[in-house]
């Protein structure tokens, strides 16, 4: 997988942050956008086992970046690393996704 990597003798994976990922509050992001650890509120449509799409929003933080993840709209959400989870990954694709990024007031 390139979106993280399993820790020695642990069910915790780290994204490129170096923090622990936690499944639908892990965002990778493009780092030439957003620094790592921004907070973003997500509105998506979340796809079920069966490839069913159900609204979901959330506050999520970035902590990993992915070789095709190119610009300042896009993102993969971290679900996991149960069998479920690779599922609902492999469908997952919205393109009427809403990534609003929770910038600090003082923040240069």
């Amino acid at each position: 997988f390139v979106f993280f990597k399993m820790q020695p003798d642990s069910v915790k994976f780290t994204g490129a942050a170096g923090s622990t990922l936690v499944a639908k509050q892990s965002l990778a992001i493009d780092k030439q956008f957003y620094p790592q650890h921004s907070l973003f509120w997500v509105q998506t449509h979340i796809p079920n086992e069966k490839g069913r799409a159900q609204k979901w929003t959330g506050l999520m933080i970035a902590q990993d970046t992915g070789g095709a993840i190119k610009g300042p709209q896009r993102a993969d959400i971290y679900f996991g690393h149960l069998p479920e989870a690779e599922n609902v990954a492999g469908f997952m694709k919205d393109s009427d996704a809403k990534l609003i990024y929770l910038k600090p007031k003082h923040y240069d």
